[in-house]
């Protein structure tokens, strides 16, 4: 955990030049669920909860976490994700180093117990990193198809970390725009919908700079902490069937549908904010 923070903290090369202070996304993964976790933030500065996410087949450890009937059983987890600057990771480092002293017994604050609870479960903690960007996104492949069709120039989705404070939002949205023109790039447009706590930015960029991005180069942009995903700009295409014209007009006015809908496409996720604010 201290080599975990100790990383978190060697962001000085990715701070702007505005002094802003620089803030990590950490990810705390834990083996079982420690519920109410997000109650634990009360009075602790500098975090703030983003979300949590379900975490399934990880292996059992016999030093740690296994299964005393099962010891060959697949376990599941919880990953909590959160927003902390430098005052916030300091603060979470003491908590640790005072379990460590005393895991039974460590004497923590009124209202910190639930770490205690948190850290008995703890099976990892990094920051969110440049991998986590891309994981699974698709935008490696779409970036080589589009260097081998010639283009010049690409446009990529930034999806940001959601942030309910909207000066933060705008902070972040600066940021990014910033070190895309300094790669060449440019903002094309910004989509902010609170409803399902989204944020995300469509940026131009040349190509060459998006695979040197794909590479972890271009440092502000590829490390910046705001970003949670890359992905590539969604297209499609639908060939005409034989003897059908390629395109045709839609209905003119207002057209009543009857029956029961067939089917139905969810683009976005409801928010799954805490009942108690985290700032």
């Amino acid at each position: 955990m201290e080599q975990a923070f100790a990383a978190a903290r060697d962001v000085a090369m990715l701070g702007n030049a505005q002094g802003v202070e620089p803030e990590k996304v950490l990810v705390l993964e834990t083996v079982g669920r420690v519920e109410d976790f997000f109650r634990a933030l009360r009075g602790l500065a500098g975090l703030e909860w983003l979300t949590e996410w379900d975490e399934y087949d990880i292996p059992p450890e016999p030093d740690l976490f296994f299964d005393r009937e099962k010891p060959d059983k697949q376990l599941s987890g919880r990953l909590y994700l959160l927003m902390s600057n430098q005052q916030g990771m300091r603060d979470l480092l003491s908590l640790w180093q005072k379990f460590r002293v005393n895991p039974e017994d460590p004497g923590f604050a009124w209202g910190k117990g639930r770490w205690r609870n948190m850290f008995l479960q703890l099976r990892e903690i990094r920051p969110w990193d440049f991998n986590d960007r891309l994981f699974e996104t698709g935008i490696i492949e779409d970036w080589q198809e589009r260097l081998a069709a010639g283009e010049e120039r690409v446009r990529v989705e930034v999806e940001l970390w959601f942030r309910g404070n909207p000066q933060l939002r705008q902070r972040a949205s600066n940021s990014i725009r910033q070190a895309a023109e300094e790669l060449g790039g440019e903002l094309i447009s910004e989509a902010v919908i609170e409803g399902i706590s989204y944020h995300a930015l469509l940026l131009e960029l040349p190509i060459e700079q998006v695979g040197t991005l794909l590479e972890g180069g271009n440092a502000r942009l590829a490390y910046a902490d705001q970003v949670m995903y890359f992905r590539p700009v969604g297209q499609s295409a639908v060939p005409a069937l034989e003897g059908e014209p390629a395109s045709s007009d839609g209905p003119e006015g207002d057209v009543d549908v009857a029956g029961s809908p067939v089917i139905a496409l969810l683009d976005g996720l409801p928010s799954r904010k805490p009942p108690m604010a985290c700032r």
